[in-house]
């Protein structure tokens, strides 16, 4: 009896989530009434806590971050009769749930690797590969994941890069050591005239970016103001792909597929973190094929996954704004491999985009030259028809070699400043992680 109760309250579970869902699809995000993200978001706990009942945490853990991706992170009060807060430990915050639900599977994770941890010192004392042959002495072990890393190798000039997607432990600074080879071949792709060198200034004074830069609208990029973040630690290295995985790996996160936004063949997916890494990030076969290319763009990353967010900080420059504005401060990721590209756009806020791995070309035009970029028609006007990697002068006749622009490579622990409105296009030249600060 028990079991078919529990059954027909997960078919009502189910409707509702189906029901809600189809109302948050309904229209456009802001005209959808509160009430649908609020049921999608119960629906999903109800859900969750059938999953972990039945110890299906993965399930559990998917659920509630669809409903992060779709209802937003809603946070629960308890009040008494006469709407007075009982007491702030009974906040119900989703995010909590979630913790709970990793550390579970980290104990279980950890429980299962630990029954075979003599296998893994046998393994790094044998010297020998998961396929059994024998190699020199390139294995460790980590202590903080369980997992068997290749140490950072040292890369020279001649070295062979044919093999390092395969690493267990896959580090992307080699394709930072090579930037000058970047710059070359983005000047060989690149070749107009009118190209104009952005400032590079170190960590200036709040009133001096005031002054000089914000006031001005004046792009600019700052070196050395992010290089305190922990993604930059050896603890919490975003270079290092498998932390990024052991952290947030099973966490399931939207996924743009395909050249770009613009392009017809262009659609999302869900899927976890650690499946993106492995299917797109690292996978050269998905990351030379522009239609397969995986993107985690534009996404409030930090606000579906927090443990991230400490391994960043807002810049103090966000704190600086127009008199009278009361923008909000919206955190942004852009992680993916070579190649992902952002079409020639702009944005209606201030931007400070950091660069933590790899390397961006970013190519910008001043907004006075909006009319001979050829903004595309409709809702998504703030894009250009141009495409910058191959123009046609024909199509649009406006957009020629005479006009203007700022260029440059931002490299990590760099900061570039786009002012509201600045048109500009980008590409990453490596595996790249990126952070915008918009307000």
């Amino acid at each position: 009896k028990n079991e078919k109760n529990e059954l027909k309250d997960i078919d009502i579970i189910n409707d509702l989530i189906n029901n809600s869902y189809n109302e948050l699809h309904s229209g456009e995000w802001k005209d959808v009434k509160d009430v649908w993200r609020i049921i999608y978001n119960y629906s999903s706990i109800f859900k969750c806590f059938f999953f972990l009942k039945n110890e299906n945490y993965l399930d559990a853990l998917k659920q509630l971050d669809i409903s992060l991706i779709l209802s937003g992170s809603i946070i629960y009060f308890y009040y008494d009769n006469d709407r007075q807060l009982i007491d702030d430990s009974n906040v119900f915050d989703l995010h909590l749930l979630i913790d709970s639900i990793q550390e579970e599977l980290l104990c279980k994770k950890n429980m299962k690797m630990n029954l075979n941890e003599l296998d893994h010192i046998k393994l790094t004392k044998r010297k020998r590969t998961n396929n059994n042959n024998v190699v020199d002495d390139d294995i460790v072990f980590n202590n903080d994941i369980y997992l068997p890393v290749k140490k950072k190798k040292k890369f020279d000039d001649d070295d062979d890069d044919d093999d390092d997607d395969d690493d267990v432990r896959f580090f992307v600074d080699k394709v930072i050591d090579n930037i000058d080879n970047d710059i070359e071949i983005v000047k060989n792709i690149y070749k107009d005239k009118n190209s104009i060198k952005i400032n590079r200034i170190e960590c200036p004074s709040l009133i001096d970016f005031n002054e000089h830069y914000f006031k001005k609208n004046k792009i600019v990029i700052i070196t050395n103001g992010i290089s305190h973040w922990n993604a930059f630690s050896n603890d919490h290295d975003w270079n290092n792909l498998n932390y990024l995985k052991s952290v947030a790996g099973n966490r399931t996160v939207p996924i743009e597929i395909g050249k770009h936004y613009l392009d017809d063949n262009w659609n999302q997916k869900l899927m976890t973190l650690s499946d993106f890494i492995d299917n797109y990030v690292v996978n050269k076969n998905n990351t030379n094929n522009s239609d397969n290319r995986g993107y985690l763009a534009q996404i409030e990353l930090f606000d579906l996954i927090p443990v991230l967010h400490r391994d960043i900080a807002i810049p103090s420059y966000c704190s600086i704004s127009e008199i009278g504005s009361e923008e909000s401060l919206n955190i942004n990721a852009w992680f993916g491999p070579k190649n992902t590209t952002t079409p020639l756009h702009y944005d209606p806020k201030y931007n400070l985009l950091c660069q933590v791995v790899g390397s961006k070309y970013i190519r910008l035009y001043d907004q006075e030259y909006s009319d001979y970029l050829y903004p595309v028609d409709g809702k998504l006007n703030n894009n250009s028809n141009i495409d910058i990697e191959h123009p046609d002068y024909q199509k649009y006749p406006k957009f020629n070699n005479d006009i203007p622009f700022y260029e440059c490579i931002l490299r990590p622990g760099e900061m570039l400043f786009i002012p509201p409105k600045a048109w500009h296009f980008v590409k990453s030249l490596s595996i790249s992680f990126s952070v915008s600060f918009w307000w």
